[in-house]
């Protein structure tokens, strides 16, 4: 199962109201109503949970102050958040391993109440910490063992536990990939020279063979001179079919799967990029077929807990697409990223993606639930920025600082998210709010969207590039429906979208008035 949990290494506040937003504690998760360090028993159980989810590859986070639920504990002591000096738990899981893993924290203050957001990183080798020197403490006239010398402690669901022959896998699998990842450095630089150098061919372009093996940038790189070369454009297709083929949700090869599935969408972004419609729209049907085959004879309200991470990891990518879109303007592709239906009552492919991974559980179960959508496709972006040309260089913020609203990545996927809604609403007029559209967006501040949403007020040429020949009253109409939505989403989390009042000429547009819809176009 994919979990909810985007372990970034960010400590801000926006990042503890998403942690306690998901309602739950999973694996790289923990919460904890209270804590007092100076008791040993409470200081070696979180130095113990600590190396147990840096052992498990990923890291993860540890909130003190909230119980189980995410909720702020009350009716226990506070917590003395002074306590919980980065350096000094650096020290204390320091003293029962070798190689310390790198631990951070940060105190927040949440309704009266002092919390502290913990981050412990992976280990920087992959590989996972043995405890060196045993923990215990006096408990009565009994000596109680937290920490066995010799042992490996992982988290198992919410729990810390021993780990076994059987964790293996888990453990390792960051080591692995780095091995591999070194192994393919060479192989890739030597294939990037070899596209950087190859001959032209008589009609002027190069044409490096495909191949699924190929490195993501080398690929978005290769994968180019195709769109425009016309002995390009056949050879094009059948490697993309081949792709096809294996990134079905029938692959049981998860990793074979997602490098197919990658390389689709990185040739379906390379095309938005370089203004190829056909080589596009070709490609956006091969991944609307894999949805829909996906989707089989499923016919309930709970796909199957693959499915449903299945069309998720669709959805990222389909995000970080318009994203592109948006960015370099290209109107054109925006329609088709979103008219594409599922069953009757989902005729948006996006939407119905969101819904039923929410309810598989893998965004999250509180209110910041639509904000993980563009969170998550943020995340992928930054660990492949092959999928959303013209927003690469984006990196993981800082521990101490917020999203800046000048993030144009985040920035980027906002406003993709307030026009896809619409889109939705002005092409699907008399259809339902809930299985139409859900602005993601309205979870974040409505000054990263208000751009897209001011150039579709003042530009009739973005309107209809966008959908031609649509009538401007539907198109207010539609920008209005879903401000509502936005506004009403807004409040829970806290948010507070205040509408199209930030600038009258669009609140005129929207509203009606006359002149300005004249004026606009």
């Amino acid at each position: 199962m994919v979990s909810p949990v985007v372990v970034d290494g960010r400590l801000t506040r926006e990042k503890l109201d998403e942690l306690l937003a998901l309602g739950a504690e999973h694996a790289e998760l923990d919460f904890k109503a209270t804590l007092d360090l100076t008791t040993p028993g409470h200081r070696l159980g979180l130095v113990k949970d600590l190396i147990a989810m840096s052992n498990a590859g990923s890291g993860g986070y540890v909130v003190v102050g909230v119980n189980e639920d995410g909720t702020v504990a009350t009716g226990v002591p506070a917590v003395d958040a002074t306590q919980f000096d980065s350096a000094d738990l650096a020290q204390q899981i320091g003293r029962h391993v070798v190689t310390a893993p790198v631990v951070t924290s940060q105190r927040h203050e949440v309704d009266g109440r002092m919390l502290v957001l913990i981050h412990v990183a992976p280990p920087v080798s992959h590989l996972p910490a043995i405890i060196s020197k045993s923990g215990e403490y006096a408990d009565g006239k009994r000596m109680k063992v937290v920490l066995v010398e010799g042992v490996l402690y992982i988290r198992e669901g919410t729990h810390t536990v021993t780990a076994t022959d059987g964790h293996w896998m888990q453990m390792l699998t960051k080591y692995r990939a780095g091995v591999v990842s070194e192994t393919r450095e060479g192989i890739d630089a030597l294939i990037a020279k070899v596209v950087d150098g190859l001959g032209e061919t008589t009609a002027g372009t190069r044409l490096v063979p495909l191949a699924i093996e190929m490195d993501d940038a080398t690929f978005a790189e290769a994968v180019q001179p195709y769109f425009d070369a016309p002995e390009g454009q056949n050879k094009l297709r059948r490697f993309l079919r081949t792709l096809r083929a294996t990134a079905g949700v029938a692959n049981a090869d998860a990793r074979t799967q997602e490098a197919a599935l990658n390389k689709l969408c990185i040739a379906a972004a390379q095309a938005v990029f370089s203004d190829a419609r056909e080589s596009f729209g070709f490609t956006l049907d091969l991944i609307y077929d894999l949805y829909i085959e996906s989707v089989g004879s499923f016919d309930g309200d709970y796909a199957t807990q693959t499915t449903a991470e299945y069309w998720l990891s669709i959805l990222l990518r389909l995000l970080a697409i318009g994203a592109t879109a948006v960015t370099t303007r290209a109107w054109w592709a925006i329609e088709p990223l979103v008219n594409k239906g599922v069953t009757e009552g989902y005729p948006v492919w996006l939407r119905h993606a969101i819904v039923h991974a929410s309810r598989a559980n893998l965004l999250s179960g509180g209110g910041r639930e639509a904000a993980m959508v563009l969170v998550r496709a943020r995340a992928l972006v930054v660990t492949n920025p092959t999928i959303a040309p013209g927003l690469e260089g984006a990196t993981t913020v800082g521990d101490d600082q917020e999203l800046p609203k000048s993030d144009s990545l985040l920035n980027a996927l906002c406003q993709f998210d307030y026009l896809w809604c619409t889109v939705a609403v002005a092409t699907h007029p008399d259809k339902g709010d809930p299985q139409l559209f859900y602005p993601s967006c309205a979870a974040l501040f409505q000054e990263r969207s208000n751009p897209l949403i001011t150039l579709l007020a003042m530009s009739e040429g973005v309107r209809q590039g966008v959908l031609p020949n649509t009538p401007t009253t539907q198109w207010a109409e539609a920008m209005d429906r879903v401000m509502e939505v936005a506004i009403n989403q807004s409040h829970q989390y806290r948010a507070w979208w205040n509408g199209f009042g930030y600038d009258y000429r669009v609140e005129s547009f929207v509203k009606g008035d006359p002149l300005t819809r004249i004026l606009g176009g």
